[in-house]
């Protein structure tokens, strides 16, 4: 069974699998948060959110705030090794 090789259940195993796809769409996709829990079949958007931040610890918009700062801070990384 899933949850004596992983130390949790089904549902929560798929919940993290759903978390992961939804970073990737937050990181590469730039998607809405209503538009990704809606995606991953989520029923509501709260619902989603509130998932999010018990597996990941931050809000969907927390986590899309951070991947902006973290592109701005490596785009002028880039800048600067350029000049």
């Amino acid at each position: 069974a899933i949850s004596k090789e992983f130390g949790f259940s089904f549902n929560k195993y798929i919940q993290i699998k759903k978390i992961e796809e939804a970073k990737k769409e937050f990181y590469f996709n730039d998607e809405k948060v209503i538009d990704v829990s809606f995606k991953l079949s989520f029923s509501e958007p709260s619902y989603f959110s509130k998932v999010f931040k018990k597996i990941q610890g931050e809000t969907p918009i927390q986590y899309k705030k951070n991947i902006i700062l973290e592109k701005e801070k490596a785009g002028n990384k880039d800048e600067e090794s350029c000049s």
